[in-house]
């Protein structure tokens, strides 16, 4: 009997230990400026440097066609701990913010970004000067 309340507070506390134990943080959706720090889980990220807008322009009434969608690249800068550090990101053109991503994935220093979506989308017009990119951090 001794042996069996022994065990039962043994496995309970394994199941306690186990169930408190934080394996990451949840995803954080980041909308990262240009030039202006946002804060996330452990960390704080802005756009910075030149981006590179190659997406194909779209709009209702388009008459540029497109051999390719293009891409929009940049470098989003993380500032973990004292220690800035720059991330580059690749965005697809002709793709919708949703649940399929437009971007890359890159895990590095302790988290994960998956980057969904740099708004706003080129019309063939004007050249965006505001950029907004959306970006999913979870801490590992």
């Amino acid at each position: 009997m001794k042996y069996l309340s022994f065990a039962f507070w043994m496995v309970l506390t394994g199941i306690l230990f186990t169930a408190c134990t934080k394996k990451s943080e949840l995803p954080v959706l980041m909308e990262v400026k240009y030039n202006e720090w946002t804060q996330g889980p452990g960390m704080r990220a802005t756009l910075t440097g030149e981006i590179e807008e190659g997406r194909c322009p779209h709009q209702d009434d388009n008459e540029i066609v497109c051999v390719w969608q293009g891409e929009a690249r940049g470098i989003m800068a993380a500032e973990i701990g004292n220690t800035v550090h720059n991330i580059p990101y690749v965005i697809k053109g002709l793709c919708e913010p949703g649940a399929d991503p437009c971007g890359n994935f890159i895990d590095t220093l302790g988290y994960k970004f998956q980057f969904l979506f740099l708004s706003p989308y080129p019309n063939g017009i004007d050249i965006p000067t505001d950029y907004v990119l959306s970006v999913k951090v979870e801490k590992n």
